[in-house]
């Protein structure tokens, strides 16, 4: 019994520890995204690439459960683009172009975890991060057909058809955190978001010259590529 108190006792001191030593952070972060999309298509006249996807910004909260663990969520608002790039010979010569197109908007509840690394005490940290977030698309582009040539390359475009409206992303990151003054801590952020489903889709017919007509799907699993900095300051420390 009196094992069982002492264990208790100690395990109270330490989580009063941990708590102590905890910062709930309110903040802010902006930056740019570039979306990836995949092709598949019975010819090599076409294939996706990573294009642009806008601004991302949102406001997050953090709370350090202890100097170097990290717990975040927040909501992030953002534009989803997808894109291909089309091969085409003209006069023996070989051209690409590229059409770009924007899928809708998306609002984003991420949860991550942060494990922190000193470079200088109390002032400079650099951070690996995991996480996942639930994905809500808010509007999606009306779906389109055109059709259209360039050089010897015609062809015809339908898209983007949703296929999912709700979904997760799981995240992984690396970043830089300076705490500027005693409130204030300023972020530089990294990450790749990996989906798990098809968001959205086209379907393109084309004919490359005198070739015949081959079929191709650019599609989208919500992938995407951020950098962001953000701003936070600290509204809640325990220890004062």
């Amino acid at each position: 019994m009196k094992r069982t108190f002492n264990a208790s006792l100690v395990s109270f001191f330490l989580f009063w520890g941990m708590m102590a030593q905890a910062q709930t952070w309110l903040g802010g972060e902006i930056g740019m995204k570039w979306d990836v999309a995949r092709s598949s298509s019975t010819g090599s006249g076409i294939s996706a690439r990573p294009v642009a996807g806008g601004m991302a910004r949102g406001l997050t909260v953090s709370h350090y459960l202890v100097p170097f663990l990290e717990i975040q969520t927040g909501v992030n608002y953002q534009e989803y683009y997808m894109g291909q790039t089309y091969h085409a010979v003209f006069f023996d010569n070989f051209q690409s172009f590229t059409d770009i197109y924007r899928v809708g908007t998306c609002l984003q509840v991420p949860v991550r975890a942060k494990i922190h690394f000193p470079i200088e005490k109390d002032r400079w940290t650099v951070f690996g991060l995991v996480g996942n977030s639930l994905n809500l698309k808010r509007e999606m582009e009306p779906s389109r057909i055109e059709q259209a040539g360039h050089a010897q390359l015609s062809y015809i475009y339908e898209g983007p058809v949703q296929k999912a409206r709700v979904f997760p992303l799981a995240e992984l990151g690396f970043g830089v955190a300076h705490k500027i003054k005693k409130h204030f801590q300023l972020t530089w952020t990294f990450s790749r978001y990996f989906g798990f489903a098809k968001v959205a889709e086209s379907r393109i017919t084309y004919n490359n010259g005198f070739s015949p007509i081959y079929y191709a799907r650019i599609h989208s699993l919500g992938d995407y590529f951020r950098m962001t900095v953000g701003l936070s300051y600290e509204v809640f420390h325990l220890w004062n």
